[in-house]
């Protein structure tokens, strides 16, 4: 093969590349999804509360900043995850996805953190409170939230127990077991 042959399949494939990129960039992914799950509160073993977690909008992949997701989460035991969400910026490094904010721009509420993997696939929401408020769900929207990995509350979609709940917590590093 001669050096001319080389140097246009290298451009080939380069431009193939770019464009499958830059495709890729452009392509949003419908979200559609409905999880069964339970709540629990990690300093209270009797704590369990079912709800019903849903996403629909849309997942962009970016080359050169985090992935992106534009669309509603709601959590069927908090009625404020009906207000308009924020999108949120998907990390692919670390532990922690996100956070969901709903409300306006003038009085954003910081729900929860997302910790998930591409495609909003294998989820968890760390619930962020205030220990002010006991039920969590009466808080008003200007007192500052946490998420405490000894006493927080959690949400896990596709699991039926608080065992198998601190297990999935325990593998994706948020919690220790005992």
């Amino acid at each position: 093969m001669s050096k001319t042959s080389i140097k246009k399949i290298c451009k080939i494939v380069f431009l193939i590349v770019a464009i499958s990129f830059m495709l890729l960039h452009m392509i949003s992914i419908p979200i559609n999804k409905k999880y069964d799950a339970i709540e629990i509160k990690l300093d209270d073993p009797s704590y369990l509360e079912k709800c019903t977690v849903s996403m629909k909008g849309s997942y962009q992949f970016n080359i050169l900043s985090e992935d992106t997701f534009k669309g509603q989460i709601t959590v069927s035991t908090y009625p404020r995850t009906y207000d308009k969400m924020e999108k949120v910026d998907v990390t692919r490094e670390g532990d922690c996805s996100g956070t969901l904010w709903y409300g306006t721009y003038e009085s954003l509420y910081p729900f929860a953190m997302l910790s998930s993997d591409m495609l909003l696939n294998n989820i968890v929401l760390l619930v962020k409170s205030n220990p002010m408020y006991e039920d969590n769900k009466s808080r008003p929207l200007h007192i500052s939230v946490s998420w405490g990995s000894d006493d927080g509350y959690c949400i896990v979609p596709s699991v039926s127990t608080r065992e198998d709940a601190i297990e999935k917590l325990s593998e994706l590093g948020w919690v220790y077991k005992p």
